[in-house]
């Protein structure tokens, strides 16, 4: 494709609550993961596909949940808890960033924002942020 190309993305993203203030008779979010497989096209500068680039995705997902509460976690109640969930769905993910053209090889080095959810019922049922650096072909 110009004046791109096509991708694959393979994403995961896990949390835990774990480093956070947590009070103790105030909600807990509980252990979450969710993984997405996309498929997508990238603008990128065709030559190089280094520089600056932007990119769309859409695939399949499945999240987590387990152990979130509503209320107090010393003492909960059955009315505090979130039922822990499993989904599997349609998945779509963006980002965007800059790649270098110095790495080892004919890899660069990519820093990047990049988003990834996944859609359930008419809405987003999870979802993930990050900052990334790593290698990029």
């Amino acid at each position: 494709m110009r004046p791109g190309r096509m991708t694959f993305e393979v994403a995961w993203s896990y949390g835990d609550g774990t480093g956070t203030s947590q009070i103790p008779e105030g909600p807990f979010p509980g252990e979450r993961s969710l993984t997405t497989f996309l498929v997508g096209v990238e603008a990128v500068n065709e030559q190089t596909a280094r520089g600056f680039y932007a990119g769309l995705g859409a695939g399949l997902g499945h999240a987590t949940l387990k152990d979130a509460t509503l209320g107090p976690q010393d003492f909960p109640s059955p009315e505090w808890s979130i039922p822990d969930r499993t989904l599997t769905g349609f998945a779509f993910g963006a980002g965007v960033g800059v790649r270098s053209s110095n790495g080892p090889g004919s890899l660069g080095l990519q820093l990047a924002v990049r988003y990834h959810g996944l859609l359930d019922a008419g809405g987003i049922a999870a979802s993930a942020m990050a900052i990334t650096l790593g290698l990029a072909y």
